[in-house]
């Protein structure tokens, strides 16, 4: 007896469409789920394969392209952020008539961020001028990430954004304002075109107390500096004798100093200039340094202190907060040593944006506390407890008024008045995410 291979009773030669079994009493024929395509033309081919995979990613990659060359225009419109938001800068900018106008960027709570731009009203630029009481959104866009706001000596707002472009690479842009922030028009001064190839992320800028300034265009693994005179209007490249890529810049006015992005032991760390780009010199020797060949150099100014800060940091690190060796110079770079840190502040001990200054006395968060120093006074603590954890401080602020000093602490989650020696939450209305681990 032949042996034949079992059969379904749904089975069916090619084209059928129906079970051949349609004697009455037999079971009621079964629907068929192939696809039209597989009964007619049989599997698909590993050429058509191919050619599907090549057509999906040639839309997926017109789409990304599309969003480069067309990102969404910056408006005041800030869609609700659906995964929370927390605080990543925030500025105070008194104004003639006595008042002190609040600003805040919010970014997602991942830190660092790897998709900047891509998270809509996450991303976003706030200013209030009730105290905290009401907060409107002065820049958001879909496709740009807010990342410093900086105000200059004649009341103007600078704004720095970037985004990740395709073909994952950084890209930005400068924006200025003169209103500020009142009527939000921003005027883009970024000193490459907005489509331009290649293109390059603007990742640092610094305003002089002149106004000028003075920014890192950065396109891969280094950059070049620029200078801008007048707001942004003109740019001009600054040429730096011996040094091929710039890594860090730091601006202690009107010295600029500059790092290579890696150390090289046994040699200078960068160089100054004492004035503004002119002239160049070495910096000075580091004693005691590492001999490690692949050590990032960074290096940081902090005006209120007027000093120079290096940090070398192990490449694989995913921030520079834990740096291999940390070095402060006093003099313009021409000595250093590493940063010791007591029961006092010292600087190097916090980072710059946690120090403030008025034309009266200076500020830090140091060891749990707002320490204050009057000029001609030694450092002391402030009564007030801080009203959140220090890990999660991200900027003191200090303003002048009358005959006292304003000062407000920046959090992660929330924004904080010192009135006498109680801390009042200014930013209520600002719309913020979950509170991050370690929090309270």
């Amino acid at each position: 007896m032949d042996e034949h291979e079992p059969r379904s009773p749904t089975s069916a030669e090619a084209g059928d469409l129906a079970s051949p079994n349609d004697a009455p009493g037999s079971p009621a024929p079964q629907v068929q789920r192939r696809s039209f395509w597989f009964r007619t033309h049989g599997p698909l081919t590993q050429w058509q394969r191919g050619w599907i995979i090549l057509a999906v990613c040639a839309l997926f990659a017109a789409a990304l392209l599309a969003s480069m060359l067309w990102p969404s225009p910056p408006s005041q419109a800030a869609p609700p952020c659906q995964e929370g938001a927390v605080i990543g800068q925030a500025l105070a900018v008194p104004d003639s008539a006595g008042s002190t106008h609040l600003f805040a960027i919010t970014r997602p709570p991942i830190s660092p961020n790897l998709a900047l731009g891509n998270e809509p009203g996450c991303e976003a630029l706030w200013r209030s001028d009730d105290a905290g009481i009401t907060w409107t959104t002065v820049f958001s866009s879909g496709a740009e990430a807010p990342q410093t706001i900086t105000a200059d000596q004649a009341g103007g707002l600078y704004l720095l954004t970037q985004r990740l472009q395709f073909p994952l690479y950084l890209a930005g842009n400068l924006y200025r304002d003169t209103s500020p922030g009142v009527d939000g028009l921003w005027n883009r001064i970024s000193p490459q075109g907005r489509h331009d190839v290649p293109n390059v992320a603007i990742s640092t800028l610094l305003v002089g107390r002149n106004g000028t300034l003075t920014a890192l265009a950065e396109n891969g693994n280094g950059g070049a500096l620029l200078r801008s005179e007048d707001g942004g209007a003109t740019w001009r490249s600054v040429i730096i004798p011996h040094l091929l890529t710039v890594g860090s810049v730091a601006l202690l006015d009107p010295m600029l100093a500059v790092a290579p992005p890696f150390y090289t032991p046994g040699q200078p760390p960068g160089l100054a200039s004492d004035d503004g780009g002119g002239h160049w010199r070495p910096l000075g020797l580091l004693p005691d340094a590492p001999t490690a060949t692949d050590l990032q150099a960074i290096v940081t100014g902090n005006p209120i202190s007027r000093a120079l800060v290096l940090d070398l940091v192990n490449p694989a690190a995913v921030t520079a907060d834990f740096p291999v060796a940390r070095y402060v110079s006093l003099d313009g770079g021409y000595h250093w040593s590493r940063v010791v840190c007591g029961a006092r502040p010292a600087p190097g001990c916090a980072p710059p944006a946690q120090w403030a200054q008025t034309n009266r006395a200076r500020y830090v968060v140091y060891r749990d506390r707002i320490w204050t120093a009057p000029f001609g006074y030694a450092w002391r603590r402030l009564p007030a407890t801080l009203p959140v954890a220090a890990d999660t401080v991200v900027q003191v602020l200090a303003i002048s008024r009358g005959q006292a000093d304003q000062i407000y602490l920046v959090s992660l989650t929330g924004i904080w008045r010192l009135d006498g020696a109680r801390w009042t939450p200014v930013s209520s209305g600002l719309a913020l995410g979950p509170t991050p681990a370690g929090e309270s």
